[in-house]
Parts: structure tokens; sequence; C-alpha cells
């Protein structure tokens, strides 16, 4: 999974810097800027389908990484490290639901060999599964609180823990993508140049 770190914050801001874009017509500029998006855009786009949320989150992410590139750079204002920090975070929590990082986490705690067994008379086939070796309580200990959440809706899942670590994992998919959103709806008006 890929993991972002916070951009290095230049010394000067974009103020201070005269590019050939301080001498630039504005309407020059704006040309070469779309441009510039369309060539960027382009491989994003033409791998866009309408089937799936995967693609608004890579859209998304696109955008982030834009966004932060371009106001980290030009480092015209003072939040600039708070707005490179919560991009970042927005970046990092994206990557986790896009990978089912949370969804998946359990596999790591526990190992389960499976065949496929024939029917006898039949020409079908059973899933037989057998679990060799699990540590759901080393995971669930990780999470205290999601497993007393779950619990407190839904008692009997106590006696099975494989169901309570899946439902665990769906919480915290859950969480993750509120707190998202939640990053984005507070700070979202603050990112600007």
């Amino acid at each position: 999974m890929k993991q972002y770190t916070p951009l290095p914050i230049p010394k000067d801001s974009a103020w201070e810097r005269k590019t050939w874009r301080f001498y630039t017509p504005i309407w020059l500029k704006n040309f070469i800027d779309g441009v510039a998006n369309l060539i960027k855009w382009a491989p994003l786009i033409y791998k866009d389908r309408n089937w799936d949320y995967r693609y608004i989150y890579d859209m998304l992410e696109f955008k982030l990484l834009q966004q932060r590139n371009c106001l980290v750079k030009a480092n015209r204002h003072m939040n600039t490290p708070e707005t490179n920090y919560y991009i970042t975070v927005c970046l990092n929590l994206l990557q986790r639901i896009k990978e089912d990082h949370y969804g998946c986490e359990y596999f790591d705690y526990h190992k389960t060999d499976i065949e496929f067994v024939p029917v006898e008379g039949r020409d079908v086939y059973t899933l037989e599964s057998t679990t060799v070796w699990e540590k759901f309580d080393m995971y669930l200990a990780k999470y205290p609180l999601q497993v007393k959440k779950i619990l407190k809706k839904d008692p009997e899942l106590e006696e099975d823990k494989h169901r309570l670590c899946l439902y665990v994992g769906r919480e915290n998919e859950e969480r993750a993508n509120s707190l998202l959103f939640k990053i984005m709806s507070e700070k979202l008006r603050e990112w600007w140049d």
C-alpha cells in the first residue's frame, strides 16, 4: 500500500519568485494551464469507468495530490504546513479505503486451508475450510472500542470470533471513510492559494 508523507515546504514563497510566469500575460498562463490540465488528467479520464466507487476515489486522490503540490509549492499562506498535513492524511485514508486495508487486516491473524471436495454421485464440489491457526484475540485487542460497540449491538458475536473480526474490519473501514469526509468538510475551504 502506498504511504504518503507531507511534502517539504520551500523556504520562499511564490510571491518572491520571478519565473517566466511572472512576465507572462494572464490569458496565456490560463491557456497553458488548461492544456497542461488536459495532459495531466488524460490518463485518469481514459481509465475511468462508471461501475465502481473506486474510480471516484481515484479522481479525488489525483485532485488532492495536485492541490497539495500546488499549495505547498506556492507556500503563500501561513496555513501551508497544516494544509500539507491534512491533505496528506486524506491521501493516506483514501489509500486505505481503496486497498480495503481494514476489511482485509484480520486475514493477517489467521491461516485457513481451503480445498474443494467432490460431492459423491454429482459433478459438483463443496468448499471445505480448515483453520490452521488463528490469533483473533490479538486482532480484537487492537480495537477494544469497536469490539465493545459491535458486541453491544449483537452479543452473540462473542462466540464467533471470525465473524466478530469481519465486523470490526467493516466498522474500521466506515470510520476511515467518515474521517476522510469529516476532514474534507471542515478543512476544504482552507485549501486555496
